[in-house]
């Protein structure tokens, strides 16, 4: 909520870091909606992915693509992946106050 105003009709806005479920309703358009859909990298250094069997090195001077819109949509990394929830990234205290998560 907004202050009165004073005689100059000037009001006092909340601080934008107190808007916490504002920044996860960002947040969480951001990560459906990324800027990029992606970005390309080369490797500095050898890399391994996977595990065990399927264990690979990436060698020194590997593109790579990292491609946001598919992670951020990839069950295994958000439950409910493709649903809108800024919930996800926040939750009430006792006092019924948005905060961050952990």
């Amino acid at each position: 909520t907004q202050e009165e105003g004073n005689e100059e009709g000037n009001t006092s806005l909340p601080d934008p870091a107190a808007l916490v479920y504002c920044s996860a309703v960002i947040t969480e358009a951001l990560r459906l909606y990324p800027s990029l859909p992606g970005f390309v990298r080369t490797l500095t250094k050898p890399v391994k992915v996977g595990e065990g069997s399927e264990e690979y090195t990436l060698p020194i001077d590997t593109y790579t693509y990292m491609p946001f819109w598919l992670i951020h949509r990839d069950e295994r990394n958000f439950e409910r992946a493709t649903d809108f929830l800024p919930e996800r990234w926040v939750k009430k205290n006792s006092g019924g106050k948005w905060e961050e998560r952990d």
